[in-house]
């Protein structure tokens, strides 16, 4: 805490968290990896949804090779409708005959039964799960946040001891070691990946329990981050 003025008083916070593996374990035990989002961490954003997510349930299928064309670079053309990705890397447009032969990964069909997978784009992996189009975050082995928040007064009322209302912006991201090729939003530390937000809290220590209010837009995002603008914790303030 550092005083501004007999009104007005700055708060910082940081929290850093590191753990690994000891002995015969060569990594963190993932019940007790570090989650970032939400009250007491990066406002604005859902609890624990930030950082390393989980890969979306995908959709696997084969290009009729009867419909199968080739750019001059050898490419597979994608039609309007359906895009492609080559999960095997061999460059052929399989039909299915052959057993991990031309296996290609279904971005975009709208034929299919839920109607296609919105904001996928052609030609990719699909980063959204085409049922709940959510993926589950899993947490990592690192912790990274900043908040810094100017306790305000608060107009129109003579005794407050029992409330609180700051201006604050939050900024944090949970990374990882030991990131897997399947893993999305997975990384090591990069601060230009920190995701960030900005708004206002209120807090009022009830007869109930304290009752914690916040208003926050986000600033900076990463893909996958859920925003939450506003939030409410019973039991707990800031």
């Amino acid at each position: 805490f550092a005083p501004i003025s007999r009104n007005f008083t700055l708060r910082f916070k940081t929290r850093l968290g590191y753990g690994n593996g000891y002995g015969k374990m060569d990594e963190l035990p993932f019940f007790e990896n570090f989650f970032g989002g939400g009250f007491g961490s990066v406002r604005g954003y859902e609890r624990s949804t930030l950082g390393p997510k989980g890969t979306a349930a995908e959709s696997y299928d084969q290009v009729d090779s009867a419909k199968a064309q080739s750019t001059p670079e050898g490419q597979p053309v994608l039609d309007p409708y359906t895009g492609w990705t080559d999960i095997n890397n061999d460059g052929i447009v399989g039909t299915g005959e052959v057993s991990g032969t031309g296996s290609y990964i279904l971005c975009e069909d709208p034929s299919s039964p839920l109607g296609g997978f919105a904001g996928c784009t052609p030609g990719t992996l699909i980063t959204d799960d085409p049922i709940t189009f959510r993926r589950n975050s899993f947490g990592g082995n690192i912790l990274v946040e900043f908040s810094t928040e100017v306790i305000l007064p608060i107009p129109f009322l003579e005794d407050t001891r029992s409330m609180q209302l700051v201006a604050f912006v939050d900024a944090g991201n949970v990374y990882s070691d030991y990131c897997r090729a399947e893993q999305q939003n997975c990384s090591e530390i990069d601060l230009e990946e920190l995701s960030s937000s900005a708004g206002f809290g209120f807090t009022w220590i009830s007869g109930f329990g304290p009752m914690t209010f916040s208003l926050a837009k986000a600033l900076h995002e990463n893909e996958g981050d859920r925003r939450e603008v506003f939030q409410f914790s019973f039991g707990a303030g800031f």
